[in-house]
């Protein structure tokens, strides 16, 4: 049976705190009270913002992920609610008291079901494991030792020669060792649950390869490749450790893109208007390898063609919007992108007919005198 704690021999003793069993009374204290007071009034930020995404099967199927997780130890009164966040960014973060925020960007870079429960995991452990509380107690520490570092050096010296300045660095390594910590317990509770681990893994990678790609507009800090390196490093050996191949390993691909196909979709218009065309190329394609018949998909995958304009799109944006049109010949914006195409390109004849389909089909649109002041021109 997998143990559900981290295992300092396979950290090799990078954690620097005594690790708290899931049985321990999760009674709160003062500073845990605070800490839940600011984490309830993030959610009311975030409620009011409107960056909330509203998905009721998206979010029953990831509800029934945390109840197929959570451990028998953590009792009843502890529990989880998952808050889905419009952000293109690959990013999650969980809240004391058990919020968990996920945003679009990272739910539509999934590939499996494994890599879901992964991310669930690991940041179910971040709350089971008070890792806010903790890291707010060594942060006082650490300031007090600097506080007393610099009264007891008579003043003489700035706090920052040798108290907060490596107090800050110890500070992020103890966050660090946390982040391994809600790694190795998040493979352990993914494993008990009979996922494959080495499925899983893929998700640590998928942050580093989006710097890659997209590093114009990702404003991370290019460190954080070097500490997903080393998360990944603990991970492997972990598995190594206590994997059995032989383990039956839950699929459920089916069922993983029904749930998470709208999200998909919609995040796409979020990685087109902050210019993340080949996030939003990955993902339209993989939501159209599963349906291909969906008119939006080829639209949408159009759209980040003509908008990033390299070599051969326009060509591979025009064959995107003909199949919408071809599986809904009432769809009236691949009709104006089309005609957006044509007019660039000098052919005003062809402009203007699609042109004059979008107004036809959406005769209400936002743009119309946009568009009308285009067809005045193809008409000269």
């Amino acid at each position: 049976m997998i143990v559900i704690s981290v295992l300092c021999s396979v950290v090799t003793g990078c954690l620097s705190t005594n690790t708290p069993s899931l049985k321990e009374d999760f009674s709160l204290d003062h500073a845990e009270m605070r800490l839940r007071s600011h984490s309830q009034a993030v959610q009311r930020l975030l409620n009011e913002s409107g960056l909330i995404y509203s998905d009721e099967l998206l979010e029953e199927y990831l509800d029934q992920m945390v109840v197929k997780l959570q451990p028998p130890e953590i009792p009843a009164v502890f529990s989880f609610k998952i808050l889905i966040i419009r952000n293109p960014y690959l990013e999650a973060f969980a809240l004391p008291g058990g919020i968990i925020c996920i945003h679009t960007g990272l739910l539509a870079r999934l590939e499996n079901e494994a890599q879901l429960a992964f991310l669930l995991a690991h940041e179910m452990t971040h709350c089971t494991h008070k890792h806010a509380l903790r890291t707010l107690w060594h942060i006082e520490s650490k300031v007090a030792d600097s506080r007393d570092t610099g009264e007891a050096s008579g003043g003489k010296r700035p706090l920052t020669l040798f108290g907060i300045t490596g107090s800050m660095d110890r500070i992020r390594r103890y966050t660090h060792d946390l982040e391994t910590e809600a790694d190795l317990v998040g493979l352990g509770l993914i494993m008990r649950a009979g996922y494959d681990p080495r499925a899983a893994l893929r998700l640590l990678e998928y942050q580093s390869i989006d710097l890659g790609e997209e590093r114009v507009k990702d404003p991370r800090p290019p460190e954080n490749n070097r500490e997903i390196r080393r998360r990944n490093k603990y991970c492997n050996n972990f598995i190594r450790a206590q994997y059995k191949k032989e383990t039956p390993v839950i699929q459920n691909s089916n069922e993983f893109f029904k749930n998470l196909g709208k999200a998909i979709l919609d995040n796409s218009l979020l990685d087109l208007r902050t210019g993340r065309f080949h996030s939003a190329e990955r993902n339209l394609k993989k939501y159209l390898a599963i349906k291909p018949d969906d008119s939006r998909g080829h639209y949408l995958l159009g759209e980040v063609f003509r908008q990033r304009r390299e070599e051969g799109d326009q060509e591979r944006g025009k064959a995107h919007y003909t199949k919408a049109l071809s599986l809904d010949p009432s769809y009236a914006d691949p009709h104006r992108a089309i005609g957006l195409i044509y007019y660039k390109s000098g052919n005003k004849a062809l402009s203007r007919r699609h042109f004059e389909s979008y107004l036809a089909l959406s005769p209400q649109a936002v743009d119309i005198a946009y568009i009308r002041k285009y067809l005045t021109e193809c008409k000269d």
